[in-house]
């Protein structure tokens, strides 16, 4: 059974407004969203289908590493988190 996880990256960097645009329009199809981390650092947060956790955290990491340099990642059953934030 496939599921829906979420995950959140912590970048190593602050992209710049084009810089930005350009990982979101890459990562189109991943509901793709750019924020602040708890710890304060810009995150990146897409959802990527999957079968298991650690099939979706290779593909996600595999995704954005492409595109700019991680520190960290979270990831959660996407139902999980929608709960937590209901």
């Amino acid at each position: 059974m496939t599921d829906h996880y979420a995950l959140e990256f912590e970048l190593d960097t602050r992209p710049t407004a084009d810089q930005a645009q350009a990982i979101l329009s890459q990562l189109d199809g991943f509901r793709p969203a750019l924020g602040t981390s708890a710890t304060g650092t810009v995150s990146l947060t897409i959802t990527v289908p999957a079968d298991r956790l650690g099939l979706a955290v290779r593909q996600g990491v595999t995704l954005v590493e492409r595109l700019v340099g991680i520190i960290g990642v979270s990831t959660l059953p996407e139902t999980v988190r929608d709960a937590g934030q209901g």
